[in-house]
C-alpha cells in the first residue's frame, strides 16, 4: 500500500497534484489563484500518520491557503527537477523550506528516483571503481547502501558524505535562487544540527548529513531561519496522536508526534508574520 492511501484505521491524505507535476502531494489541494503561501520538504512536511501536520496548522494560525508541497523522503532534487513547483513557489507569497537530508540527491556515485528520491537507482561508474567489495545490485533504497558502504569501506566512507555535502548546499543554493521571494528555512527535527567535526561513522542523526555549518552557508540566502528542535515533552508525546492502521504501528514510532508539528507551526507562523511586517501584506 502507497503511503498516499489511507491504510485500515489509517488517514485518507487526499492526494492531489498541481499543475502538470507528476509528484503527489498531500491534499486536499489548495486553492492557487489569490495569495498564498507554499511549503517544500520531505516526510515531515508531509505529514504522515499527523492528521493536521504543521503546514495545516500554519493556515489555521495565518487565516492563509499554505499548499503542503512536502514529499515522503523528498530531497531537494525534486523540487529543483520539478518546473511546476518552481513556479507555484515563485507565484508564493513566501515559501517555507524544510530542511531534508543529503543521502538521497543525485550526484557523481550514484543516481535516486525522481520522485521517489529514497529509492537507489544504479551507482555511477565512480562508486563501482572506489567500491569494488561491494555489490550495488542488492540494494533498492539509498539508505541501505550508505548503510552497507559505511560498513564495509569506512576509510572511504567519507568521500561520499563530503560528495553528498557539497552538493546538497550548491543546489539548495541554487532552489533558494530560483524562487527569487521570500523563503523561510526551517530545521525541524529531534536534535540541533550537528557540527562539522563530528564525523559519522553511519549516517548519523537526521536530516542525515546535514551540518550547523552548512545551514549557517545558506543563511545569507534566505529571509529568515527557524531552528525547531523537537521539545522533550513532545517528543514523549511518541504515537499517541498519530493515526495509523493495525500494521502500521512499527513505523509511525519513526515520525515526529503530533505536538512537534505544532511546535514547528507556532514558530513558523511567527517567522511568516516577521516577514509580513517586514515586507508588507503577503
Amino acid at each position: 500500500m502507497s503511503y498516499e492511501s489511507a491504510g485500515d484505521g489509517g488517514l485518507d491524505y487526499f492526494p492531489c497534484r498541481y499543475g502538470t507535476s507528476r509528484n503527489l502531494f498531500r491534499g486536499p489541494k489548495r486553492d492557487v489563484a489569490g495569495n498564498f503561501i507554499v511549503v517544500f520538504g520531505g516526510s515531515e512536511v508531509y505529514g504522515k500518520f499527523v492528521r493536521e501536520p504543521f503546514p495545516d496548522l500554519m493556515a489555521l494560525g495565518l487565516g492563509s491557503q499554505v499548499l503542503n508541497l512536502g514529499a515522503m523522503n523528498g530531497s531537494v532534487d525534486l523540487y529543483l527537477n520539478d518546473p511546476d513547483l518552481i513556479d507555484l513557489a515563485q507565484a508564493a507569497s513566501v515559501t517555507v523550506i524544510q530542511i531534508s537530508g543529503a543521502h538521497n540527491l543525485n550526484n557523481r556515485f550514484y543516481k535516486v528516483h525522481p520522485r521517489r528520491n529514497d529509492r537507489f537507482v544504479k551507482a555511477t561508474a565512480l562508486s563501482e571503481s572506489i567500491f569494488t567489495d561491494v555489490d550495488f545490485m542488492d540494494f533498492n533504497f539509498t539508505k541501505h547502501m550508505l548503510t552497507v558502504i559505511a560498513d564495509a569501506a569506512p576509510d572511504r566512507f567519507g568521500t561520499v558524505v563530503r560528495e553528498l555535502r557539497e552538493a546538497w548546499v550548491a543546489r539548495m543554493n541554487l532552489l533558494i535562487s530560483e524562487i527569487g521571494r521570500p523563503v523561510i528555512l526551517v530545521w525541524l527535527a529531534a536534535d540541533a544540527p550537528p557540527d562539522a567535526t563530528q564525523h559519522p561513522t553511519g549516517l548519523g542523526c537526521e536530516p542525515c548529513f546535514v551540518t550547523r555549518q552548512m545551514v549557517d552557508a545558506l543563511r545569507p540566502a534566505v529571509t529568515e531561519y527557524v531552528e525547531v528542535i523537537a521539545a522533550p515533552k513532545a517528543l514523549a508525546q511518541g504515537t499517541d496522536a498519530l493515526v495509523y492502521g493495525p500494521l502500521e504501528r512499527e513505523a509511525a514510532k519513526s515520525v515526529l508526534p503530533a505536538a512537534v508539528h505544532a511546535q514547528a507551526a507556532d514558530a513558523l507562523i511567527e517567522a511568516v508574520r516577521r516577514v509580513q511586517k517586514a515586507k508588507g501584506p503577503l
